[in-house]
């Protein structure tokens, strides 16, 4: 009987342990989202670039931006024009 108390309280500590931990994780994760998300417009024209290139063929990007979408964090592209 005292082993099965030792055996739930190990698993408890270590379902709570493993619970915070994630939780942890995910606020850390969005925490970092939201501290890039403002600096993501100043890569329009390297965007730009490398989907010209990809493409072999002048692209213009009006604006850049990123979101949380259902999947996680999205880049959100406005106005793109391959010329």
């Amino acid at each position: 009987m005292k082993n099965m108390r030792r055996w739930q309280h190990l698993t408890w500590k270590w379902t709570v342990g493993v619970i915070t931990a994630v939780v942890l994780l995910f606020a850390t994760l969005v925490g970092l989202f939201r501290l890039f998300v403002p600096l993501i417009p100043g890569y329009r024209e390297q965007v730009q670039a490398v989907a010209s290139k990809a493409l072999g063929r002048p692209v213009n990007i009006a604006a850049i931006g990123a979101q949380w979408g259902l999947y996680g964090p999205e880049v959100t592209l406005e106005q793109v024009a391959i010329l």
